[in-house]
């Protein structure tokens, strides 16, 4: 899974309510050159917009409606700036009838510092819930 495989999804990630999703797109930083690596990106993202726009998605995300779907790009290599400037897809620009996508880039470094952040601060909102739901035997 990665720019170079613009046909497959890479990731489905749901909320810990199930309202929403996150698509997530890995840039794992095989495609060095900039030129070259914003193309694949684009390659992609269309594919993740028709993704959203055939209702594809919603095999991962039942009850989901398209408008509580975003794309979060995960790059192993830092971002580029025109990367970086990607806040939503416009998805009248791909001729698919569905609302705006918001789009999010991160490195896998942020990546991983915001998930941690966010689950401890789950966990201290629902220490009910915050035991491990795996259990040794």
């Amino acid at each position: 899974m990665s720019l170079s495989k613009p046909e497959v999804v890479d990731f489905v990630v749901r909320s810990r309510d199930l309202s929403s999703v996150e698509l997530i797109v890995l840039d794992e930083g095989e495609i060095p050159v900039p030129v070259a690596r914003l193309e694949a990106l684009k390659l992609k993202l269309a594919s993740y917009v028709n993704y959203v726009a055939d209702g594809q998605y919603l095999e991962q995300a039942p009850g989901v409606p398209p408008e509580r779907v975003c794309i979060r790009i995960v790059c192993h290599l830092a971002p580029t700036q025109e990367m970086q400037s990607l806040v939503a897809l416009r998805a009248a620009d791909y001729g698919v009838q569905v609302a705006d996508i918001p789009v999010y880039v991160e490195t896998d470094a942020e990546m991983r510092a915001r998930v941690t952040r966010e689950t401890e601060e789950w966990r201290k909102a629902h220490p009910e819930d915050a035991r491990p739901w795996w259990k040794f035997w």
